[in-house]
């Protein structure tokens, strides 16, 4: 097909696009508005040294403290056992309710290392803001103390508390909208050149060339006659 077939075939099949689209466009509006919960995003980091406790007799080098020593905090920090604590104690002092999921919880921390650098990033999710906070602060806290107790070293610092989020993280409700519109175009048109493609009725002296190789002697106008010329 030359371009020309292309945009008159786009045009022809205009409000397939059109209908597709605006499916598209207002289900996923629809959805994040009234249905999807905001989630807000709280982050807590922590720096690791190099020195260690004095009694603990141990002496470790800037290699050996770097980021293979890093990537075992890491999975400290993810453990069901720092993750339980945390829940038990913010329990006890009516931070959060009896009988809340510590699995949940799990699922809703990502620990990460910034770079080659001996930072750890901690951020929690949740769709309270102030429980988002408070969680990420207690786990930090408890973290090091899980460090202090398994390591015997105590080399960890917070560099920045965990912040309080004003505005969700996601939804990004613009973005997945415009998404969306742009999905539905695309479906549009693939819609449309399908049916194109599976059409196989004769529409225009091109067609009969096109499909059935003979050559066209004359074509017939359909001449629409008013009704007062008809009388």
């Amino acid at each position: 097909m030359e371009l020309k077939e292309y945009i008159l075939l786009i045009k022809r099949r205009l409000w397939i696009l059109l209908v597709i689209t605006m499916i598209s466009t207002a289900c996923t509006a629809i959805y994040v508005n009234y249905f999807c919960d905001s989630i807000y995003e709280s982050i807590t980091t922590l720096y690791v040294g190099s020195q260690t406790r004095e009694e603990s007799g141990i002496a470790y080098n800037d290699l050996l403290m770097g980021q293979f020593l890093v990537k075992d905090y890491r999975e400290i920090a993810k453990s069901r056992t720092v993750v339980q604590q945390v829940v038990d104690e913010l329990i006890l002092e009516g931070e959060l309710n009896p009988g809340f999921d510590s699995l949940s919880l799990s699922k809703k921390i990502s620990v990460n290392l910034l770079g080659d650098t001996r930072v750890i990033e901690i951020k929690l999710e949740d769709t309270d803001p102030y429980r988002a906070k408070t969680l990420a602060d207690r786990i930090a806290v408890v973290f090091m103390e899980k460090v202090r107790q398994l390591v015997k070293i105590d080399n960890i610092e917070i560099i920045d508390e965990a912040n309080l989020p004003d505005k969700p993280s996601r939804p990004r409700k613009a973005r997945d909208i415009a998404v969306a519109a742009f999905i539905g175009i695309l479906a549009g048109l693939g819609t449309a050149f399908l049916i194109e493609y599976l059409d196989s009725t004769i529409k225009s002296p091109e067609d009969v060339e096109k499909y059935l190789e003979l050559h066209v002697l004359g074509v017939v106008p359909v001449i629409k006659i008013s009704k007062e010329a008809s009388e």
